[in-house]
């Protein structure tokens, strides 16, 4: 059966080695030559081979001895560097955040490439999910803060920017107005499927599901392949898709918010902090006017085409 090699017997062997003399490793570790020779015994014991040859001209290692200092010094290393590691390091601070695809698309990566530059020692945990999905994780006090699409008055949303909602197509899609119109949507309780069912049955328009994707990446391939039609906020359109408006006989869309929802009746600074970094954050990344500061270059090009 294999022993454990004490860390205290190692360093007074290691001792021994650099100085060649009991009394210089005593004082070197800080105790009696006595007990010196006490380790050495033990450690012996211990590996079962002599360690240390003993002269009247003083003491020196064994070839044991010095194979086992060689372990020894690495494992006195080791150790050395676990012990200050532990002891200085500062707790770690996490925090759970949840947002939707599109602000995950276009913000998330330069905030919290700002945010970890500035504070590296808070952990930020990441959800990417649906905004109803969030909703009931923030009311479970899963996530500290949610940035979702918000329609309803909220004292405890502040919305960060608006995005209009619209319906695009490929360019290469041809849209037979006696048929029911092809949707790509994604799963319940997607709000954005809800608002285009509503609008279409609102305006009397059949309708049938031709594919559905869990994510926007995989609503907007199904949408450039020439699958079907999709609404999408302005700044998520890419080519090849083009914009259909109520002259190509689609309903009108709400605009989206986008808004954030943080954790309330919990006194916490992290979170404050947090808050109002990504407010700031927000604010100097999207200017009231022109709202295509955030888009692509090719939907800055389709929104200006569709706007002259």
């Amino acid at each position: 059966m294999p022993h454990d090699l004490n860390i205290t017997l190692l360093r007074t062997l290691v001792a021994i080695g650099d100085t060649s003399s009991f009394s210089r490793a005593a004082d070197q570790v800080n105790i009696t030559q006595s007990a010196v020779s006490l380790r050495i015994q033990k450690l012996e014991h211990l590996v079962g081979k002599p360690l240390i040859h003993r002269a009247r001209s003083g003491v020196s290692l064994t070839e044991d001895g010095r194979l086992l200092v060689g372990y020894a010094r690495r494992m006195l290393e080791l150790n050395d560097q676990a012990i200050e590691h532990v002891a200085t390091r500062r707790a770690r601070q996490t925090i759970a955040v949840g947002v939707i695809e599109e602000f995950q698309r276009f913000l998330l990566m330069d905030f919290l490439t700002d945010y970890h530059r500035d504070f590296p020692r808070v952990r930020v945990d990441v959800v990417v999910d649906y905004t109803r999905n969030l909703k009931r994780l923030l009311d479970e006090d899963r996530i500290a803060l949610a940035i979702l699409k918000h329609d309803a008055a909220d004292p405890h949303a502040t919305v960060l920017y608006r995005d209009p909602l619209v319906w695009v197509a490929s360019v290469a899609l041809r849209i037979d107005p006696s048929r029911p119109v092809p949707l790509v949507v994604s799963p319940e309780p997607c709000v954005n499927r809800a608002v285009m069912e509503e609008a279409l049955d609102r305006a009397g328009m059949s309708w049938r599901i031709v594919s559905s994707s869990p994510t926007l990446t995989g609503v907007i391939t199904a949408v450039q392949a020439g699958m079907g039609v999709s609404a999408i906020d302005l700044r998520s359109v890419t080519q090849p898709m083009q914009v259909l408006t109520e002259a190509d006989g689609f309903p009108p869309l709400p605009e989206s918010r986008i808004a954030l929802i943080r954790r309330v009746g919990v006194a916490d600074r992290l979170l404050d902090g947090l808050v109002d970094r990504i407010v700031r954050f927000v604010a100097q990344r999207q200017p009231e006017v022109p709202p295509a500061v955030f888009l692509p270059h090719a939907a800055q090009q389709l929104a200006a085409e569709r706007s002259g």
